[in-house]
This record gives structure tokens, sequence and C-alpha cells, in this order.
């Protein structure tokens, strides 16, 4: 095995290790990114979630509290110490997985 191939083993182990860590710390900051939504809240932006799938405009109210769940999503990123943009990425390959 040459140096090279053990150098990008090496490196692809640990991009591997670090993308695990990183859905570990996606997964909680989903969590706590709802915990600081009321019940109410929560039923608004599952219907916010409902238009935006229907291509209905949002209401006013809905706008707010997406805005609302945006900054605590970048509050508990910054908390986890992952950027938002790591998360996102996170994100969207796990839904792509699925």
């Amino acid at each position: 095995m040459t140096p090279l191939t053990r150098r990008l083993q090496r490196l692809e182990a640990g991009r591997r290790q670090s993308d695990e860590v990183v859905a570990d710390r996606c997964r909680n900051i989903h969590k706590a990114a709802f915990k600081h939504l009321s019940l109410d809240q929560k039923k608004c932006l599952l219907a916010a979630i409902i238009s935006y799938q229907q291509g209905r405009q949002l209401t006013s109210e809905e706008a707010a509290l997406l805005s609302a769940f945006d900054i605590a999503m970048k509050a508990e990123c910054e908390k986890a110490g992952i950027t938002v943009a790591e998360y996102r990425r996170h994100c969207g390959q796990a839904t792509a997985a699925r």
C-alpha cells in the first residue's frame, strides 16, 4: 500500500467520524429548537409546512413563526459548535438518503 493510499484512507475515516458527530449534534439541535416552541406554535408550524407543500401563501403568523424557528435553530447550532451550513448540509444528505 502506498503512502498516498494510506493517507487517503485516514482522511476518509476521519470524515466519516466527523459526519457521525455532526449527525448526533443535528438530532440534538432539532430537538432543542422545538423546545423553544409552544404547542400552539408547533401546530402553526405544521400548518405552515402543509401550506408550503400545497403551494399556498403563508400567513403572517406562519411566516413569523418560521423566522422565530430559524433563529432558534441558529442559536442551537451555535451552542452545539457547528455552523448552520454544516447542519443544513447534513440534514440535506439525510433527507436524500431516505
